[in-house]
């Protein structure tokens, strides 16, 4: 039993609303690399930690910047640490130093109600490579 024209389009238009909404419930990541050529992909079980203020004792290279942005609330910390874990992965890296949290503007509108703003939280950090493969901290 085929739809009508009319039932086409709804469904369309919800696929087209469950796509967007799909899409803000992952985080949103974004990188680049200091070094080229890039160095090769880290196994995808190597842990990439994390450091915050503290610098790690391995003698290191910085490789490349990675940031995720957290879209919305449905969004949990533990996939945006995962998040920035699987591209420094990706990248190369051995850990994340520097990992700061900031926010990011990415829209605005004036109505009578008055001004709204939408600003979502953005984690980065610098993506490192240990220089000795057997140091690991």
């Amino acid at each position: 039993m085929g739809y009508g024209k009319a039932e086409e389009g709804t469904v369309r238009f919800l696929g087209v609303v469950a796509l967007v909404f799909l899409g803000a419930c992952a985080p949103v990541v974004r990188s680049m690399m200091f070094v080229a050529p890039a160095p090769p992909s880290r196994a995808k079980g190597h842990f990439i930690r994390f450091y915050r203020d503290e610098r790690p004792v391995c003698a290191y290279e910085e490789i490349g910047l990675v940031t995720s942005r957290k879209p919305s609330v449905l969004v949990s910390m533990r996939e945006i640490e995962e998040s920035i874990r699987t591209r420094a992965q990706r990248m190369g890296g051995d850990a994340v130093i520097g990992v700061t949290e900031r926010t990011e503007l990415h829209g605005a509108g004036i109505s009578r109600a008055g001004v709204h703003v939408e600003a979502d939280p953005v984690y980065s950090g610098t993506v490192v490579r240990f220089v000795d493969p057997d140091c690991t901290h």
